[in-house]
């Protein structure tokens, strides 16, 4: 599974600049030889409905997966929307799992402001010397 992540964080954005790779995706079934980046839309799909229907609990995995959520529908958004082009819903559970993530995002920046508990204090011991060689400001 990680080469096909891997696929969509190096190759797909390149990828989606070539029309004849845009094409394909209007064919049906996807030749996933051509497409793995497909393997992975399933993955986070198949998410959206575990969360939708209660089968994993939003607040564990969005813990652990909301930002690498908001970031891979970012990467994938320029394919779904030339998916989208005759008016289908293709990748609907990762655009939920996706407004589940942004919104549990926002939700903890906002509790981050806020601290749940006291802080301990973190000693550098290290800072003076790592920094000594600097010129000041940097």
């Amino acid at each position: 599974m990680q080469r096909y992540f891997a696929f969509v964080r190096q190759v797909l954005p390149t990828k989606m600049e070539d029309a004849s790779f845009r094409a394909d995706f209007s064919r049906v079934p996807v030749d996933r030889t051509v497409h793995p980046e497909v393997y992975v839309l399933e993955y986070y799909d198949m998410l959206g409905q575990f969360i939708q229907f209660g089968l994993v609990r939003e607040d564990i995995l969005m813990a652990t997966e909301a930002v690498r959520i908001n970031a891979i529908w970012n990467l994938f958004e320029p394919a779904i929307a030339v998916m989208r082009r005759k008016g289908s819903d293709h990748w609907i559970q990762i655009e939920y799992l996706t407004q589940r993530a942004r919104l549990y995002l926002s939700r903890r920046r906002r509790e981050a402001q806020v601290p749940m508990f006291e802080r301990i204090p973190v000693t550098d011991r290290w800072l003076a010397a790592d920094t000594a060689d600097r010129p000041s400001g940097e």
